[in-house]
């Protein structure tokens, strides 16, 4: 997986979505929701006492996370971008090259 670009608008626009970015948010904002979102949804918080089910959500959402996040730094990384430049601005720029 690493080294591999990952093009197109359908990807970062999920990315996006996952993470529940604003318009304004930065990359700074998305690392903060990363972390929330991670928080809420690692496996080890699904607990012992929930079904199999509710665990394996809590493992598939966490990769969906995980993936998004990833996405995300990948088009900071790309880059001379500002931390505090919008994401979504960013992302246009990144699809361009």
């Amino acid at each position: 997986m690493s080294g591999m670009r990952h093009s197109g608008p359908m990807k970062a626009a999920q990315a996006v979505q996952i993470l529940a970015l604003a318009a304004e948010d930065d990359f700074e904002d998305a690392k903060k929701k990363y972390r929330k979102l991670m928080g809420q949804f690692h496996p080890d918080a699904a607990g012992a006492e929930k079904s199999e089910q509710v665990q394996q959500d809590y493992v598939r959402r966490s990769q969906e996370i995980n993936e998004a996040y990833r996405v995300i730094r990948e088009v900071w990384e790309s880059g001379e971008t500002c931390s505090k430049k919008p994401i979504l601005v960013s992302i246009s720029e990144w699809q361009r090259e």
